[in-house]
């Protein structure tokens, strides 16, 4: 009886945290590493609740590409301006994904599934060896897509 107890109090223990930290329908998780969810990011931002982003409100990438998300130039951001921006973010990073994804064909002259260094291009060849994390002398599209974000987050820092 006493290790039943036992077993039944670490469990709760251990699944507290996560019960507290779930989310509505609709709403994403916000955890170490992921992108809070443009609702979230809308009511933190929206100081004075007036339920549109001013220009003064506005901060990080929403300040940088202020005028590129206020599609109607009224000096505010809505919430329907900022989730169209999000889907078209999406749909660009989706294509991406995608062209990535030919080009990795392209290079892939014998289908092996990899890029040797016999088939990688000029540009691609120079950082090689970086790009290889397992050191076997093939890229792998998983080697590849970790490259990528590393580049996209470099220049992220950058900006």
């Amino acid at each position: 009886m006493k290790i039943q107890s036992l077993v039944i109090a670490l469990a709760a223990t251990l699944l507290l945290p996560a019960f507290a930290q779930a989310k509505p329908d609709g709403e994403r998780p916000e955890t170490k590493g992921d992108r809070p969810s443009p609702q979230a990011v809308f009511e933190k931002l929206d100081a004075d609740a007036s339920g549109t982003l001013s220009q003064d409100e506005a901060k990080g990438p929403l300040a940088k590409n202020f005028d590129k998300i206020d599609a109607d130039s009224d000096g505010e951001i809505t919430r329907q301006e900022l989730a169209k921006a999000g889907k078209a973010m999406q749909q660009r990073r989706k294509k991406d994904a995608e062209a990535s994804g030919s080009r990795f064909q392209e290079m892939d002259a014998d289908n092996s599934g990899t890029i040797s260094k016999s088939e990688a291009g000029e540009r691609l060849l120079e950082r090689f060896d970086q790009i290889d994390e397992n050191g076997d002398g093939e890229l792998s599209k998983e080697e590849m897509q970790a490259a990528r974000e590393k580049m996209r987050q470099r220049r992220k820092e950058q900006a």
